[in-house]
């Protein structure tokens, strides 16, 4: 049986050092076009995120892997850089635009609030509360009761001139 040749050390880093971006890579795959969301809810305003994302792709023209840890100088390729940096923008933008697109539409759907037809009560969790302590309880909102001009003239002043063509009598009162 004939013995393997034992790896070079240069080879063993080169190993690990694939390994080790390849890790990265997929970690940053996945979570990169969540950071502006996050760094926004973290309250960051958009250019601090633009200096966080320039000081992540300065790796390509700082060349962390020679400086910090002993590997061979990879030539400068500013070609690949910008390619890859407007790549993972482009990605990362759909991303956020796709996901600030389905918050509004769930802040939509959430904001929306389930009333009673006949009664005017809302649906809160399980149980139905009349609409003032609704108002009062879930937006700290006291109400007070009128009369909009288009049911005035449907339902008011009809019964009103009802009520005074009766000389001032009640419905009750007139039989």
């Amino acid at each position: 049986m004939a013995a393997q040749p034992q790896k070079s050390t240069g080879e063993q880093f080169s190993l690990r050092l694939k390994a080790f971006y390849a890790a990265l890579f997929l970690v940053l795959g996945v979570q990169l076009p969540f950071l502006p969301v996050w760094l926004t809810a973290k309250g960051l305003d958009a250019g601090a995120i633009g200096i966080v994302l320039a000081i992540l792709w300065l790796d390509e023209y700082v060349d962390v892997p020679f400086r910090f840890l002993g590997a061979l100088k990879t030539p400068a390729r500013p070609q690949e850089f910008w390619f890859e940096a407007l790549t993972v923008l482009f990605v990362a933008t759909a991303v956020v635009l796709s996901t600030l697109w389905v918050f509004r539409r769930l802040r939509v759907l959430e904001s929306l609030i389930e009333v009673c037809a006949w009664c005017r009560k809302v649906n809160v969790g399980e149980k139905w509360v009349p609409f003032e302590q609704y108002m009062k309880v879930e937006h700290d909102v006291k109400s007070t009761h009128g009369i909009c001009p288009e049911c005035y003239e449907k339902v008011v002043k009809p019964e009103l001139d009802q009520y005074l063509a009766s000389g001032g009598k009640t419905p009750g009162e007139m039989s």
